[in-house]
């Protein structure tokens, strides 16, 4: 489905009943599950589940869309990052544990997300996404044709769960990576696209061909739109993995500082 061209005019609200259903469709469902399930679901676990859909259809209902899509390239980086750094993290902080273990009680799907969601495999797996998206042929596609666009979205919030699957799981039946893994994949995670970030920003040339014919809503020019759309990718992803780094690396050192002492209270004569 094409498109309709730029015209020079601020879009508004899509407004599409099939997004706005589903993400009903799924509250509704997680409301339902939480309240039958004895001891209901804790209040911070539900509105991060809730704040991960009321922010998924702002960014892909509001203008923030039509703008990405027809004008200007730095709106369309901040929904990509938004998915991938905000919702798809709430959406894991909201889910309880019991839920994902019986999505996961069948032995098959078990192993296949079992091997997505190994660190190294959703390294590279979910990077490989966000990149190859980018790539020019894919990513003009995806502006000119509204179902590309649905696919792409799918795909980063896809690439958005494998990544911090290793960080954030509940579930007892594929719970989250051991600390000693995490910091070096929390270290290693953001370099794809803090270097594709930075081979954008430093660019002297409009690299979608969209952007650089579209009419300019406000004085920015292509170029300058080009620098701060890589900038967006580059410097919040990196400082928010950073920060879960060192929140990992803390617990971690705590953890076993815990397990040094001695148990019985007196102090150590070596």
């Amino acid at each position: 489905m094409e498109r309709a061209p730029a015209d020079g005019t601020v879009p508004g609200w899509l407004l599409d009943p099939v997004l706005i259903g589903l993400l009903l469709t799924i509250g509704g469902l997680y409301v339902y599950a939480a309240a039958r399930r004895e001891g209901g679901t804790s209040r911070w676990r539900m509105a991060s589940f809730m704040g991960a859909l009321a922010i998924a259809f702002v960014v892909l209902q509001s203008p923030l869309d039509g703008l990405g899509e027809l004008y200007v390239f730095w709106a369309h980086m901040l929904q990509h990052m938004v998915l991938v750094l905000v919702v798809a993290p709430l959406v894991l902080l909201g889910v309880p544990g019991w839920v994902l273990d019986r999505l996961l009680g069948v032995r098959a799907v078990r192993e296949v997300v079992g091997w997505l969601t190994r660190p190294v495999t959703a390294l590279v797996i979910s990077q490989a996404l966000l990149l190859g998206w980018h790539a020019p042929p894919l990513y003009e596609a995806a502006l000119h044709d509204r179902h590309i666009h649905d696919l792409e979205h799918l795909s980063f919030m896809a690439a958005g769960i494998l990544m911090w699957w290793p960080v954030l799981s509940r579930s007892k039946r594929l719970p989250a990576a051991p600390a000693q893994w995490l910091v070096p994949y929390l270290f290693v995670l953001p370099i794809p696209l803090s270097v594709l970030g930075a081979l954008i920003t430093f660019s002297r040339k409009v690299i979608y061909e969209t952007y650089a014919v579209a009419p300019r809503l406000w004085e920015i020019s292509a170029l300058h739109d080009q620098e701060v759309s890589g900038l967006i990718m580059w410097v919040p992803g990196k400082l928010i993995f950073w920060l879960a780094m060192g929140v990992v690396f803390y617990r971690w050192f705590a953890r076993e500082t815990r397990a040094d002492r001695p148990e019985s209270g007196v102090p150590s004569t070596n």
